[in-house]
Parts: structure tokens; C-alpha cells; sequence
């Protein structure tokens, strides 16, 4: 995915002043590059990096490239894909000097042999490397590919100076217009391929004006280290040598009342009340579901997955949500079986009612404990008292995550209080979400 968005088109996380601030740090003097924008797996960094592009486009006079490494990643080469991406930016008259520069850079960063090496590209389309830059390196590579072993050897050994020379030649045609290169999707890379990149960037690439933004969840990428170098590595301080500076992508913002918001509840509610499965179906605003996002930390993409499985029961449903009132619990029963069937695997709701399915479940909700239910104010926990009733009558044992003595009581008179009967309310919670994962299962 690559075209052109802006902060203009909308911006509902307020993140334009993230990307305002990265473009100040590119036109300082602070040695900044490789930047990272660290953010978990569906929280919106592509998006946030082509807007971050056509901001950066608007605003300064740069050359600037968006690489989705995720998209090389069949390959041992991250080299030929960053040179490529130089090669599309730079002006016409310096693009032969930029290959007779970075050939033998080029030769040195590789695993494969220039001829395999060559042969990829061929194979690539101009969204993943420049054209040019394929039939050039062919013609200059073609001609090359016959030297010896003993040729080869001989030229590694002057990698150093190689190197040195293509990043005098870059810090040359970046003089009056920097090259800023944006590198998405590296954590969903290969681990030894995301590695090479990071590693290809800082011995080959690293010069003035030249800056990488790279856009990643760090968490898969100190994995990928370990995977690479072994669990006695100490990947953050390995990762320190590549990186300059890190921002992390918020998953909350203030909004324009300086109020904290959270980014996927916002998300649930713009498309819950936009898409013609469920914009009739207030409830799915409510508080208990913004209670649910909010504790089980739903991404962005999650909250879609999870919208996505909705429009599923809407469809093939014999009984569509409609709008129910807050303290209906067939419909917070369906929403909680349309959530399992989302984000449970088969093997937990097989297991039901095991403990150890209980517990996996409740994680997924983002249930702590039901000990200390909130029940008396004006936003009850009304999803925890669903899986309470839902649990009840399985003879839980762990009094630490659920203790009858406890809440019990409490429980019914809360249900009470709004004329529900609590063992009526148990056997409606199980029917109705074993009835839910039925109809998503289209049994």
C-alpha cells in the first residue's frame, strides 16, 4: 500500500504533531538517522507512515521514499532494495556514477552471488525497485559475473574503501536535497532479513543528509535478534547500535477538550455507527464495550477483525443484534461469543468449561479477577458480570480469580435491583453465547 494519504484527509488520533515533530528533527543538526517509530502489531503505522510521507513531501524540500521490506522479504538482499530505492531518487546525470559507486558496496552486502542477486531483481515490479536501476546493475553485473573465486576475494578486501566511496557519493548528491527513506512492515520480515537491514543501513548506508525512518514493532524485532544471535544476546543493546532515537505511536491521544482518549475506542465508534450492520445498534457504543476495548487493549486492527466477525453474525444470523438496553444480557452474551469466536482459538471453546480455557478467555477479555466487581456506580462492569454468569455454574476453583463468598451476593443484588433472576440470567448467558459460537460456526 502505497498512495498518497494526509493528515488533511483525516487525522482522528491527533498523530500530525508526531510527524510535525520528526520533520523538525530531520531539519536539525541532531544526528537522528536511523530513526524509529515503535508501535505494535495493528496500531496504525502504515498509515501513519504514508501520511507521514506526504506531510514530509508538503513541508520540505527532500527526496523521499516509502519501502515496504515486508515485500523483499523472499529474498537475502535488503542491500538491493534500499540502493534501488536511492537509485529511483536521485537526478538522471548522477544515476551511472550512483552505479559504478555502489556496485562493489553492492557486491560486498550480499549473501548470494551477484548472478542470483540479479536474476531477483529482474523479477521484481517497478512498486518494489526501480526499472532503471534493474536493466543497469544487469548490464554492469552481466559483465561481472564470470570473475573467478580469486577476483572476488580479492575485491571483499576492499570493501572499506568501496563503502567510503559510495557514501562520499552520497553525501554529495544529498548536499542540497536530503534523501529521507521510510522502511515499513520490518517486523513482519524474516528474522535474519530484518537483521540484515538494520545492519545494512549502519556499514553501508549511514551518511550526512541520508535519513531512515524505520517503522516497526520493537518487540518483534529484539525477537528476531535473539532468533539470529541466540537468547544470550542483549538485543536492546545490540539494537542501540543501529538506532539513533526511538518514538514510540501512542495508543491514546488528547482530544481537542484535552480529555485522554483511546485510540481503538475511537476506532470502534466511528465504525460501528458508519456500517450498515450495525449503525442501528446504539448499545455497541456503550460504555461496557468501550470498558471491554479499553481492558483487553484491543489494536486498531483487532477492533476490525472484531467488526468484521460482527457484519458475520448480522448476516448468517437468525436473530441480529438490534438496540438493546445496558443491562440486556442476551446481547452482551452475543457480543461476548462473537468476541471469543474472534480472538479465542478453537482448542480453548472446545475446552470450555476447563479451568485453564476459563483463564485463557478471561485474559482475552482482559478480566483480571471478578473479585472486585464495579457494580454500584453509574457504570457498572457489565461484560465481567456476563462472564461471571457465564462461569457460574462450572464450579471455578480458583478463589484468587473468582470466590462465590466474595461477590456473589453482591452480584444478585445488583441483578435484583434491575428484576433479574441470577440462576435464570446463568443458564440465559451459557445458552445464548453457546448459541452464538454455533451460528458463527454456521452449525
Amino acid at each position: 500500500m502505497d498512495f498518497a494519504i494526509n493528515f488533511s484527509d483525516r487525522d482522528e488520533f491527533q498523530r500530525q504533531s508526531i510527524a510535525s515533530n520528526i520533520i523538525k528533527l530531520i531539519d536539525s543538526e541532531i544526528d537522528i538517522s536511523p530513526l524509529v517509530i515503535d508501535g505494535a502489531w495493528g496500531t496504525g503505522k502504515t498509515e501513519f507512515s504514508l501520511k507521514l510521507k506526504s506531510l514530509i513531501l508538503n513541508e520540505m524540500d527532500a527526496h523521499v521514499i516509502y519501502i515496504d521490506a515486508f515485500k523483499s522479504d523472499h529474498t537475502d538482499a535488503p542491500i538491493i532494495n534500499i540502493a534501488a530505492a536511492i537509485y529511483s531518487l536521485i537526478p538522471e546525470k548522477d544515476k551511472k556514477t550512483f552505479l559504478e559507486k555502489s556496485l562493489p558496496a553492492l557486491k560486498f552486502g550480499l549473501k548470494t552471488t551477484l548472478k542470483a542477486s540479479s536474476a531477483w531483481i529482474l523479477k521484481q515490479d517497478s512498486e518494489n525497485i526501480a526499472e532503471e536501476f534493474s536493466n543497469a546493475l544487469k548490464e554492469i553485473s552481466d559483465k561481472s559475473i564470470e570473475k573467478t573465486i580469486e577476483n572476488l576475494l580479492e575485491e571483499h578486501s576492499k570493501h572499506e574503501e568501496n563503502i567510503k566511496a559510495l557514501k562520499e557519493f552520497l553525501k554529495k548528491i544529498s548536499k542540497d536535497k536530503k534523501i529521507i527513506i521510510i522502511v515499513d512492515e520490518l517486523d513482519r520480515c524474516r528474522p535474519s532479513y530484518a537483521v540484515s537491514f538494520f545492519e545494512n543501513i549502519k556499514h553501508i548506508f549511514e551518511t550526512d543528509n541520508v535519513y531512515f525512518i524505520l517503522v516497526a514493532n520493537m518487540g518483534q524485532i529484539r525477537a528476531s535478534i535473539r532468533h539470529a544471535y541466540g537468547n544470550a544476546v542483549d538485543s536492546k543493546k545490540y539494537l542501540d547500535k543501529f538506532i539513533k532515537y526511538t518514538i514510540p505511536l501512542p495508543h491514546e491521544f488528547y482530544d481537542s477538550n484535552e480529555k485522554i482518549r483511546i485510540t481503538s475506542v475511537l476506532h470502534w465508534i466511528n465504525i460501528v455507527k458508519t456500517n450498515k450492520s450495525t449503525s442501528k445498534c446504539d448499545f455497541l457504543a456503550t460504555f461496557p464495550i468501550i470498558d471491554l476495548i479499553e481492558q483487553s487493549r484491543l489494536s486498531l486492527r483487532e477492533i476490525e477483525s472484531l467488526l468484521r466477525y460482527l457484519e458475520v453474525y448480522q448476516t448468517v444470523s437468525r436473530r441480529p443484534l438490534i438496540n438493546y438496553g445496558v443491562y440486556d444480557f442476551v446481547s452482551w452474551s452475543v457480543f461476548m461469543g462473537i468476541f471469543m469466536h474472534c480472538f479465542c482459538d478453537r482448542e480453548t471453546i472446545d475446552n470450555f468449561p476447563s479451568e485453564a480455557s476459563i483463564k485463557v478467555i478471561a485474559g482475552k477479555l482482559g478480566i483480571k479477577t471478578l473479585n472486585h466487581l464495579r457494580l454500584g456506580s453509574t457504570r457498572p462492569q457489565i461484560i465481567n458480570v456476563t462472564f461471571l454468569l457465564y462461569i457460574k455454574q462450572f464450579g471455578y476453583t480458583d478463589h484468587n480469580f473468582y470466590n462465590p463468598i466474595v461477590v456473589e451476593d453482591k452480584v444478585k443484588i445488583f441483578l435484583d435491583d434491575q428484576n433479574i433472576d441470577f440462576p435464570h440470567a446463568c443458564r440465559q448467558v451459557v445458552n445464548t453465547i453457546e448459541a452464538t459460537l454455533k451460528t458463527l460456526s454456521f452449525l
